[in-house]
């Protein structure tokens, strides 16, 4: 991560300033449009920061048909992924 791109995620997530440091050593990835990060019960394998665009937060009915949850936009904390990366 370069310098603008510390400084974009600060500006959006600021209660990463005390960790200000390890920033530069966090993976930037550009995920395709339709990519699934994680599936339900999946071990926590990160915590999505967005920075441009929006992840959609869904899961699957009994029927078997997804289910929007909500949206995660630029500088948003996505509850799911909160609780999975929880011991």
């Amino acid at each position: 991560m370069d310098d603008t791109q510390a400084q974009r995620l600060l500006s959006l997530y600021p209660s990463l300033a005390s960790q200000e440091q390890t920033l530069s050593g966090l993976p930037l990835i550009t995920v395709p449009l339709g990519t699934v990060l994680f599936r339900e019960n999946d071990p926590c394998q990160g915590f999505p920061l967005v920075l441009d665009g929006e992840v959609r937060v869904s899961r699957a009915s009994p029927s078997g048909r997804e289910l929007e949850l909500y949206r995660v936009q630029p500088g948003e904390m996505c509850l799911v992924s909160w609780r999975a990366c929880l011991p």
